[in-house]
């Protein structure tokens, strides 16, 4: 057990330096910038954030959601108050779906439900607090995963959802709102594609001989590593990368990473700007995030999502409790038995 221990530990090391000795190969690329440190004034800075809980019974498949956005106000720099909407703890709502729909169906209905209820929140808080800033947790664009076939039958629900995005780009823009996404766990890869698309091959043809023959041995790397791996050694504390589009579909959501505390992956920010206010917006969003993501050295996020999370979040006594209220006006009814495989002893 030993040697298989000592052979992936040794693996994972060496991959780790080949990514330590790659971004220090690119660090004086311009390819980062430092972020300034902001006072925040009298800023606006709201979050949203939802809850949500499915759950399987033998006659019907119950979802239960609620989002919540806070909205903090600073006062000379300090947070003076906090607002909340609908309320600090709103009643989840339930929803009854026919538990003849498929697993896949559901998963993607489930989603879309919880997509529309924080963009209907989202649209709320924007008319309400009138921010100088709204950040979403997760991004501002629906993921791959939640769309559905046009046959499908929560086709519907995705037009609804694909329909809200664009009127909170509206409403936001109209405002002048920034608006924003946080992703907590993001995997992605966009930026070590960018880095093998755009610069490796410039890097080789112009570099100078030591830089050349680092990245050389170190950069196909890259091709097995998602964008926060790489960017943890990449970036030090207070920078960030420039922004990418987000894709060629989406012409003004872009994608920018940041680092804000010492022992935490970079924070992926996707963000809804015209192109030609890209380089200040950028700035703007880039220094409030940042200004709000560091109280923690060993977690990065912002501190208005942290609060909507605890504010939003679902636990399962939650959909127990629903449950149970439900099966007191049904009696007894099969409708609700849990499922077999739930109650298999091992």
């Amino acid at each position: 057990m030993d040697e298989i221990l000592i052979s992936i530990a040794n693996k994972i090391t060496d991959t780790s330096n080949k990514r330590k000795a790659l971004s220090k190969a690119l660090s004086n690329s311009g390819l980062k910038h430092t972020i300034e440190d902001l006072n925040l004034g009298n800023l606006k800075i709201c979050g949203v954030d939802g809850g949500f809980l499915k759950k399987d019974y033998h006659g019907a498949r119950i979802i239960l959601r609620r989002a919540v956005a806070v909205c903090f106000n600073f006062k000379d720099g300090s947070l003076e108050s906090c607002d909340y909407l609908p309320n600090t703890r709103p009643f989840p709502e339930p929803i009854i779906v026919d538990p003849e729909i498929s697993d896949q169906e559901f998963g993607i209905f489930s989603n879309l439900k919880r997509e529309e209820l924080e963009l209907e929140t989202a649209l709320k808080a924007v008319e309400k607090f009138k921010p100088d800033i709204l950040i979403r947790d997760g991004s501002i664009v629906l993921h791959p995963s939640s769309i559905p076939l046009e046959s499908s039958e929560v086709y519907k629900d995705y037009l609804k959802v694909t329909e809200l995005f664009k009127l909170l780009y509206s409403e936001c823009s109209k405002n002048g709102v920034l608006l924003a996404g946080a992703i907590e766990d993001s995997k992605g890869k966009r930026y070590c594609n960018y880095l093998l698309k755009n610069i490796i091959e410039k890097l080789l043809d112009s570099g100078d001989e030591e830089t050349k023959k680092t990245v050389a041995q170190n950069y196909k790397i890259l091709e097995n590593t998602n964008d926060t791996l790489f960017l943890y050694y990449f970036l030090k504390t207070g920078e960030r990368v420039e922004p990418m589009t987000y894709n060629f579909k989406e012409e003004k959501i872009y994608t920018v990473y940041i680092k804000s505390v010492d022992y935490d992956r970079p924070l992926r920010i996707d963000f809804f700007s015209d192109k030609e206010k890209l380089n200040q917006n950028t700035k703007n969003i880039t220094e409030i995030i940042y200004k709000i993501s560091k109280h923690n050295r060993n977690y990065s996020y912002p501190s208005v999502l942290v609060e909507a999370d605890a504010r939003a979040k679902l636990t399962e006594v939650e959909i127990e409790h629903f449950k149970s209220a439900l099966a007191e006006k049904l009696g007894n009814n099969p409708t609700l038995l849990e499922l077999r495989r739930e109650g298999r002893q091992l």
